[in-house]
């Protein structure tokens, strides 16, 4: 089982040396980027939309007027952009 085998790793790093124990905290930077990149290479492209949201909010605060409506935008885009976005974000 899972919870056996993370137990025994636990167990092991308990009872190293203090020195041990600090070296093996360490972040390997360099390590987990390079393993956070790989995966995400692997992601489907569904998941592109999540890094255009920064931007897509970004857009969309520039683009509103102060009086709360939206510029240079036709409504219908707009109307189905808020739907989709989180009504908190857009407030922001």
């Amino acid at each position: 089982m899972v919870e056996q085998g993370v137990f025994q790793i636990y167990r092991l790093f308990a009872d190293m040396p203090p020195t041990s124990q600090s070296f093996m905290l360490e972040l390997q930077r360099d390590s987990h980027i390079e393993y956070l990149a790989n995966g995400l290479r692997e992601l489907g492209s569904s998941f592109c939309v999540l890094d255009a949201i920064d931007g897509l909010y970004s857009f969309l605060r520039q683009m509103k007027q102060p009086n709360g409506g939206f510029r240079d935008i036709p409504a219908c885009q707009v109307a189905s952009i808020l739907y989709i976005l989180d009504e908190n974000l857009v407030v922001q």
